[in-house]
């Protein structure tokens, strides 16, 4: 047996999760990495097909309970409960997305840094200090 949900208090509890290099990782639900590589890892087994099939039919029990027409209580209740089963379908997709677009974007950040370095240090007293001190002839000392 499982033991019980409680809610968990992030605010309270400030965990907060970092890539490699130290930089936060903001996922989802605060999801490391590795829970979502691991996802993705689960999502590719044969037997998801069939997990998200039941998701997919949850929601669609939801949806039509909503679409029978309810007292105004039950009807909001009912349409919490088809955005929660509709999020349930998605999630894991939309979690290997932003994992994605997190690779991409770190990728990018670090191309971009290896162009602009020499850029960077051009012109600066480094670089005027360096041109001072090289040794002459293409670094092949006189």
């Amino acid at each position: 047996m499982s033991k019980p949900w409680f809610p968990k208090f992030r605010s309270i509890l400030n965990l907060r999760r970092q890539d490699s290099r130290g930089h936060p990782v903001v996922l989802p639900f605060q999801c490391s990495v590795e829970e979502v590589e691991h996802l993705k890892a689960l999502r590719g087994h044969p037997a998801w097909k069939h997990y998200s099939a039941l998701l997919e039919r949850v929601a669609q029990a939801e949806y039509e309970r909503l679409a029978g027409g309810l007292p105004f209580e039950q009807y909001q209740f009912q349409c919490g409960a088809f955005a929660a089963s509709r999020r349930n379908f998605d999630l894991v997709d939309a979690l290997i997305t932003k994992l994605e677009e997190y690779a991409k974007r770190s990728e990018r950040d670090a191309d971009a840094a290896r162009d602009n370095r020499d850029a960077l240090f051009y012109g600066t007293d480094l670089w005027d200090t360096w041109q001072r001190e090289r040794p002459a002839g293409n670094g092949a000392g006189s």
